[in-house]
């Protein structure tokens, strides 16, 4: 029951993320227009914008499967998860972005693969049903 309502959820979390996705690229100019009118900010935004509008159906999915593995009591696994993907990937390549001078688009990278390790470690613990041993344990 459980599982099958997750496959829902990350469906929708998908379907929410393609929408947000489609709406930042529509309104891309509006949107900046909200927070600066300087054309020079507006330019050296786009390659950035582009990148979060492209991973808003991860974030989708990522959100929801974190909130269905603390509904499963799976807290431990999502902390240590979180914990070796901010120090093996966020942090070095935040570092690096500064090292290198990568600016904006080098942290927004490491954000970038730091969902998409979260992508991959929530998705193979959903899908291979192993937060149920978890949630097992614990009820």
């Amino acid at each position: 029951k459980g599982y099958r309502m997750g496959k829902i959820l990350v469906g929708w979390g998908f379907s929410a993320g393609l929408m947000f996705a489609l709406l930042y690229l529509l309104f891309q100019a509006p949107l900046l227009s909200l927070f600066t009118d300087s054309a020079a900010v507006v330019g050296a935004t786009g390659a950035i914008f582009l990148l979060v509008a492209l991973f808003q159906p991860v974030n989708g999915i990522v959100f929801v499967l974190d909130g269905f593995l603390i509904g499963a009591s799976d807290t431990r696994y999502l902390m240590w998860v979180m914990v070796i993907g901010a120090l093996a990937i966020f942090v070095p390549i935040s570092w690096l972005s500064l090292q290198f001078h990568w600016g904006l688009p080098g942290l927004w990278s490491g954000l970038t693969l730091f969902m998409a390790w979260r992508l991959a470690t929530n998705t193979r613990r959903f899908f291979g049903r192993l937060w149920f041993l978890s949630f097992r344990e614990r009820s």
